[in-house]
């Protein structure tokens, strides 16, 4: 099998290309910049490594010539490269194509109506209604919650030294689920190899972990109990109205308009009813391996 990844650098990069690459895929990168993504992929050769810019399907298509697949890891509110590789990987031959709907199930009613989601959505139903007027090709989404081990560092859920703030959303009792980086690109390479009609033209949902903050923050203390760990509540529906307000003023710093994802959490959106873990290949740790990852996160290292 030989499958192209699309926008290497991001998140998901590493996790899926090594993954890819142990299953003995023959893997093919595009990037913008050659030279920099041979430095952070020395396993894959330079002759696999091929710049582009996504700037016309005409210029795409002929590099994705062979290949059997494409896993595209473009960032969701880059609408129009999406597309192009969308198109130049239809145009190629390309039989399967693992978009970038990486994260929540858009057919969410509310989280259909969050602006800082509409390139996502709008690159969803693109890709439907090519697959139902074109029979060439077969797509597979892949909807994994949270980035677990992105999210921890950054202190999205609780704060990891224990020293700063953690906003609590609406008490800490909403369910939080998310999914490892490895384990994206475990079940990455199981939708690859799995038979068509398993996976073909539809999304699969997976998780890694399930956690409250509320869970999140007690595990935290017994770690580092000498750690103020400092909390305040947040009510997201207040967080929410806010957002709204702010992108209606034009605003699109993340920060003014991180009420629309808290109040997504809050009404459950990671929390996903059906789960296709075992298709792709993918362990549910549940919270034992919530805490876990954050344990390993603040306890010193020696």
């Amino acid at each position: 099998m030989k499958v192209a990844v699309a926008g290497p650098n991001g998140t998901l990069g590493q996790a899926v290309i090594s993954n890819l690459i142990k299953s003995n895929i023959s893997v093919t990168v595009l990037t913008r910049d050659a030279k920099k993504t041979a430095g952070v992929f020395p396993a894959v050769s330079t002759e696999n490594i091929v710049e582009t810019d996504y700037s016309s399907v005409d210029a795409l298509a002929p590099k994705l010539q062979g290949h059997d697949a494409i896993v595209i890891l473009i960032e969701r509110n880059a609408y129009t490269p999406q597309i192009v590789a969308i198109d130049a990987a239809i145009a190629a031959g390309v039989r399967r194509i693992i978009p970038s709907s990486w994260g929540l199930d858009m057919s969410d009613p509310y989280l259909r109506t969050i602006p800082t989601l509409k390139e996502k959505l709008d690159m969803e139903t693109y890709l439907a209604e090519r697959a139902r007027s074109h029979k060439g090709f077969v797509w597979t989404g892949i909807l994994t919650g949270v980035f677990w081990d992105w999210a921890l560092p950054l202190g999205l859920l609780v704060d990891p030294t224990g020293e700063g703030m953690t906003y609590i959303m609406d008490g800490g009792g909403h369910v939080i689920c998310g999914t490892l980086l490895d384990d994206v690109g475990r079940a990455v390479v199981s939708a690859l190899k799995a038979p068509e009609e398993a996976v073909g033209n539809k999304f699969l949902q997976i998780r890694s972990v399930v956690a409250t903050q509320s869970k999140l923050l007690e595990w935290a203390k017994a770690v580092k109990p000498e750690a103020p760990w400092k909390s305040m509540n947040v009510d997201t529906e207040k967080m929410e109205k806010a957002a709204r307000e702010a992108w209606g003023r034009g605003e699109r710093d993340p920060r003014a308009l991180r009420g629309f994802l808290l109040r997504a959490y809050a009404l459950g959106a990671s929390d996903f009813k059906h789960l296709d873990n075992e298709l792709l290949g993918v362990a549910d740790g549940g919270e034992e391996l919530a805490r876990k990852t954050l344990e390993q996160l603040i306890r010193p290292k020696s």
